[in-house]
């Protein structure tokens, strides 16, 4: 899990304030890469304040975090701010190139579609609390994949069927703000392995209210462009040498 730590500033100049502030969540899959949703990278002024995502903190479920500078941020081209929040996807790269660890660890992005019907999903961050205040620790919980015919019935303006997935997690206990941009978790196979089936996107206006789904973005479908783009970044900074990425990138055939 990744923890995105932003700058909040204010658009008066006498007023400077330092701190780094979390707002959204991510997942680290390559020693230089981070996939979070699209609209947690847009700048967002609110009440003469302005929030920029600034850097990356890994492993921060742990004391032994690290915190990277995000040095570039690539929204997808066709992410619509509306209420649907299409193609909410964006691909981070590091400034500096992260080993991986106990405590730092990738999450694996699947290359098609996976069946999440009755599967165990979980879902992780650091959000906003049923009490309304934000956890200072790494919450999990699990959720179950609604069909997506039953999901576009219950929300047709809402809801892109190819693009996106349905979840609903037991009573009300879903993501909330802050969660946005982490990992919808699924383990598969015999040896386990974790992939990212979606990425946290958006829910119903106030949070935990039962019956209401979450949305996420559906990363398989995203996958050439996640590998394209890593590729493209990859190339630039060696120059005309061919980017090999696929032995540092968690990506795998079911």
């Amino acid at each position: 899990m990744a923890l995105l730590l932003y700058t909040n500033e204010s658009f008066k100049p006498s007023i400077i304030n330092t701190d780094l502030v979390p707002q959204c969540g991510g997942f680290l899959i390559h020693p230089r890469h981070v996939i979070t949703a699209a609209h947690c990278v847009w700048t967002t002024p609110h009440n003469g304040w302005k929030t920029t995502l600034k850097s990356v903190r890994l492993g921060a479920h742990r004391p032994q975090y690290l915190d990277v500078e995000v040095k570039e941020a690539l929204v997808h081209d066709k992410y619509r701010a509306t209420r649907r929040y299409e193609n909410d996807i964006s691909l981070l790269r590091l400034k500096d190139k992260v080993s991986y660890s106990f405590n730092i660890q990738p999450i694996c992005v699947p290359k098609q579609n996976i069946n999440l019907m009755n599967s165990k999903l979980e879902i992780a961050g650091w959000g906003i609390m049923s009490n309304g205040s934000t956890s200072t620790g790494l919450l999990w919980n699990t959720v179950e994949q609604i069909p997506q015919s039953t999901c576009f019935a219950k929300s047709p303006y809402d809801f892109v069927q190819k693009t996106q997935i349905c979840a609903l997690g037991k009573n009300g206990i879903e993501p909330c703000d802050g969660d946005s941009g982490g990992p919808l978790m699924v383990t598969q196979g015999n040896e386990g392995r974790v992939y990212a089936a979606g990425i946290v996107s958006y829910g119903k206006q106030k949070c935990g209210q039962v019956g209401e789904p979450t949305y996420f973005t559906n990363t398989a479908m995203f996958y050439k462009w996640i590998t394209d783009k890593i590729r493209e970044m990859e190339k630039k900074m060696r120059g005309s040498r061919r980017a090999n990425l696929f032995h540092k990138l968690c990506i795998f055939s079911l």
